[in-house]
């Protein structure tokens, strides 16, 4: 997404509970490079993807919606 000037490209950062990875509504041009993990202990910081565990508390493709709406 370019705004203004195109040569300076804006970044959104989408701070959620992650993304199901291959899913359809996934923005094409996704950094992945750019994700992180904020849960402590997590074995892979650098991934952002939702394991799909539902249980109290998980909210499994709940980050997957909100960045579909997000990029729509």
């Amino acid at each position: 997404m370019l705004a203004g000037n195109p040569a300076k490209p804006v970044t959104i950062a989408h701070l959620d509970t992650g993304y199901r990875r291959g899913h359809a509504i996934l923005p094409a041009n996704l950094d992945f490079a750019a994700q992180r993990s904020f849960v402590e202990g997590d074995a892979n910081p650098n991934s952002a993807e939702d394991p799909g565990v539902g249980s109290f508390a998980n909210n499994p493709g709940h980050g997957t919606g909100t960045l579909g709406i997000l990029a729509g």
